[in-house]
């Protein structure tokens, strides 16, 4: 129905709120340095539409995050909770445009006062529209990468909601690892095995570690209602690095590379970790169910490792397995570094880029680049061993660049 979309839109954009990381009053109210990352983020927002637009929407906006914040503050407050605590978010979110619930997430090791949202945007509001699109659509970049000869898992369809429908078995015969072809945050992710018995399956969905067994007629089903969100992209599940397989059991450990640049020049990986799911959690890739490992970008060796409902408590030792972590090295780390700063010139334009690779039987396989990075995320050695923060000197080069004009050529 009309009425319906039109709403979920709106919704959509109230979630989004401050479009621009701007507050109330504006990305000017912001005190330096933090200013220029927030006028840097606001100038190239809104240049993406023609002053007419921007001059009745940018006032829109920003009455609209009056009203909404203050509603999302006592919506999301914490319990129990001070009146002076939710009056102070309330001001500092009007002010600043840092929304309350993300008040926590700053990265004081970027600018003092830049919540790790605002970093995110900030890094994908650099890049070219082409570069960005590229970086979102995993089957064309995965394309891409597979012809400049980087290895990619092996995509055995994509399909439609449509095309599944059209499905009348289950037409794969090993296991798939099955997820929207522009989805995030491991939304809707699924792992699908063949059974003991016969015309069954092993499901495992996001959110759902445990194997359950199902009809391929169920299995058709649940993959029919992952397809209304999207295409979906069913591809090759790939097996754990046979030298990994006893100090983290049942599941293929994973990388966050991420890689850096100055305007101009070549990526380098400038900062690590590993994301260890417990057995059988295929399909939580998301970071909030896994054991987070920081790891020294220099030398591949894992540090102390952290759950992120529990951070700082380091542990020595895999939880599951007993298995030492701190100053253990992952095997082929070398070649994944590799890897990704050669598909990062895939996408010059994107100042700072997270590899997801996956380090399997067949060596590193890279999954996908993402453009909206947490600065808490890729400060998490630097942090961990009191070493100075990598993202500085490469914020300031490229918030020169876009101030002096540099990153507006056309495409």
């Amino acid at each position: 129905m009309p009425y319906s979309v039109r709403w979920s839109q709106l919704k959509i954009l109230l979630r989004r709120l401050p479009l621009d990381t701007a507050g109330v009053f504006g990305p000017s109210t912001a005190s330096l340095p933090t200013r220029r990352v927030r006028q840097v983020i606001s100038r190239r927002f809104w240049k993406r539409y023609p002053a007419p637009v921007r001059l009745l929407a940018r006032p829109l906006i920003r009455l609209l995050w009056l009203i909404v914040c203050p509603i999302r503050a006592i919506h999301d407050r914490p319990r129990p909770w001070r009146t002076s605590t939710l009056l102070r978010q309330i001001w500092q979110g009007w002010r600043s445009g840092i929304r309350p619930w993300d008040q926590q997430l700053t990265s004081s090791s970027v600018f003092s006062g830049l919540s790790d949202r605002e970093a995110a945007i900030f890094w994908a509001n650099l890049a070219k529209l082409e570069d960005r699109r590229l970086a979102l659509n995993k089957p064309a970049l995965s394309e891409k990468l597979a012809g400049c000869g980087l290895p990619v898992p092996t995509t055995l369809a994509i399909l439609g909601e449509d095309q599944v429908k059209a499905l009348r078995d289950w037409p794969w015969q090993t296991p798939v690892f099955i997820k929207l072809a522009a989805g995030s945050a491991a939304q809707g992710v699924m792992a699908v095995f063949p059974a003991a018995e016969e015309n069954n399956l092993l499901f495992i969905s996001d959110g759902s570690p445990l194997p359950e067994q199902v009809s391929a007629a169920t299995a058709r089903s649940r993959l029919a209602a992952l397809a209304r969100n999207g295409r979906v992209l069913i591809q090759e599940f790939l097996h754990p690095a046979e030298d990994l397989r006893t100090p983290f059991p049942g599941c293929t450990p994973e990388l966050r590379l991420t890689t850096a640049r100055y305007p101009g020049g070549p990526a380098r990986v400038i900062a690590a970790f590993a994301k260890i799911q417990a057995p059988q959690a295929y399909t939580t890739t998301s970071l909030s169910g896994a054991l987070i490992v920081p790891i020294n970008p220099e030398t591949g060796t894992m540090g102390l490792g952290q759950f992120l409902h529990s951070p700082g408590a380091g542990l020595t030792t895999v939880p599951w397995s007993g298995a030492s972590l701190s100053g253990l090295h992952l095997p082929d780390y070398a070649e994944a570094v590799q890897l990704v700063e050669q598909g990062s010139t895939l996408l010059p334009s994107l100042a700072v880029i997270g590899w997801d690779v996956l380090l399997t039987d067949c060596g590193p396989v890279i999954l996908e680049a993402n453009s909206r990075l947490s600065s808490l995320m890729i400060n998490l050695w630097s942090d961990a061993t009191g070493t100075p923060s990598p993202l500085p000197p490469y914020v300031e080069a490229w918030l020169k660049a876009a101030e002096s004009g540099a990153l507006d050529s056309p495409s």
